[in-house]
């Protein structure tokens, strides 16, 4: 029996290894194409139009909320259908998360039809270049359709990531960065309109979901059955929609918090104005996601752990992924403090464009403290233990938007991300710590030490 246990351990350890090398390599991969191709991007479109695609990134992670949480709802039933070797729960849970998730984007265009129709979006955004004012349906259009696209295709990256084959999707993820970089040149190149523009530089998400399925298929070491013999079943819906929405409030508030700076300074500044804020946001988003990624794939384990009752390797783990989220962060911080100036107006090749040094400090100061407090997080999130989360990202999100309202206006841009970290350290992060202590007494037997 010990044997097994080892065995298990051994292989689980080894998934995650793979996962994190190729989530680490891919992201590097990812971000660096990603810092190639806002130059080339902000010099073709010019400040307006660069501002414009930034808030149509930004409005599309915030709509990340509309699956209601089934994405990863369905991505902890999938694990723990992984972990008991039950292909056949795995197949309907598949077809019961894909069915729902196609209806939740039917819904979604429908709305965000009728909300074109209802709002001036072009006097709501303060746009001043005509041919961006008068191709703007098209864009609305665009962003509408391959969004909702994307919502049922999301359902195959959690089935990579719940069976611990988060290489595969990491891969691809990788690839389609780079195929973007490849269409933003092509399209400064070639003098692609906006709108030309924003669907090419769209579309290599949906590639890289076919790919992660087809490769998944070939090389994920699960029968064929999981994809094709699954049937709805409405048990199996309740289900997961009702661990979906245990999700969607602290992914809702995540986003939002995330997103609430830059609609403000829009609102107030114009797009323009957000170039700073954004360069700083994408390093920053960079450099964490880096530290996420590498992290993601004890999510999966941490769940079949515990539905194989493995307390003592869930502690063990967690403990390693807190010292090395804690150098990680402490290292990102110093480097953003000395260099993080100069090397943002060196990527942005503008000087004009880079931003202040309050501006990097805040966001320094936040990456520290959003690192060190992700693995919390992931362990939280492996074993559905929500309910911190969603109370601390929705006060913290009650709190955040009167105060950027009154702020960035009297203060200007660079007090929003201070606005940020003071929200989160009154509202947010101490209720997550404090459910983390209850949650380790509670479950898995750690008392005072």
């Amino acid at each position: 029996m010990t044997t097994e246990i080892s065995d298990i351990r051994l292989n689980r350890i080894k998934r995650i290894a793979l996962g994190s090398f190729s989530g680490v390599l891919g992201k590097v991969v990812a971000i660096s194409a990603s810092f190639i191709q806002v130059p080339i991007a902000l010099k073709y479109l010019g400040a307006e139009q660069f501002g414009l695609w930034v808030l149509i990134t930004g409005i599309m992670q915030l709509m990340g909320f509309s699956d209601i949480g089934i994405g990863l709802g369905l991505q902890n039933k999938l694990s723990e259908d992984y972990a008991r070797d039950d292909h056949r729960s795995m197949a309907n849970n598949i077809k019961t998360g894909f069915v729902l998730l196609l209806i939740i984007a039917f819904t979604l265009f429908c709305s965000l039809f009728f909300a074109y129709k209802l709002i001036n979006i072009e006097k709501f955004l303060k746009i001043t270049n005509t041919e961006l004012s008068d191709g703007l349906t098209i864009t609305c259009l665009i962003v509408s359709i391959t969004f909702c696209i994307g919502l049922p295709l999301s359902i195959i990256s959690r089935l990579s990531i719940a069976t611990q084959s988060s290489w595969i999707v990491n891969s691809w993820q990788a690839a389609s960065a780079v195929i973007a970089l490849g269409v933003v040149y092509l399209a400064s190149r070639y003098n692609f309109s906006f709108n030309n523009f924003l669907l090419a530089a769209l579309m290599p998400t949906h590639i890289a979901s076919l790919g992660t399925l087809l490769t998944l298929k070939l090389y994920g070491k699960m029968p064929n059955c999981i994809y094709r013999n699954g049937k709805f079943i409405p048990s199996a819906a309740k289900s997961i929609i009702k661990n979906g929405l245990l999700f969607m409030v602290p992914q809702v508030s995540a986003i939002g918090i995330a997103f609430a700076p830059t609609a403000f300074i829009t609102i107030f500044f114009g797009s323009a104005a957000l170039i700073p804020y954004n360069l700083c946001q994408r390093v920053v988003s960079g450099c964490t996601q880096i530290q996420q990624i590498s992290l993601m794939s004890i999510w999966p384990a941490y769940t079949e752990a515990k539905a194989k009752a493995d307390k003592d390797w869930i502690i063990k783990i967690f403990r390693k992924s807190m010292w090395i989220s804690l150098m990680y962060s402490a290292f990102i911080f110093i480097i953003l403090i000395t260099l993080g100036q100069d090397l943002i107006a060196l990527w942005s090749g503008s000087k004009g464009a880079s931003p202040s040094f309050e501006l990097i400090y805040g966001f320094s100061v936040f990456a520290l403290l959003t690192g060190i407090l992700m693995p919390i997080s992931i362990l939280l999130n492996a074993c559905n233990q929500l309910k911190s989360q969603a109370v601390g990202g929705f006060a913290t999100l009650a709190i955040l938007l009167p105060i950027l309202y009154y702020t960035i206006p009297n203060v200007g841009v660079n007090s929003s991300i201070y606005c940020v970290l003071a929200a989160s350290m009154i509202a947010g992060w101490p209720i997550v710590l404090r459910d983390l202590k209850s949650f380790l007494k509670r479950n898995l037997d750690i008392r005072n030490e």
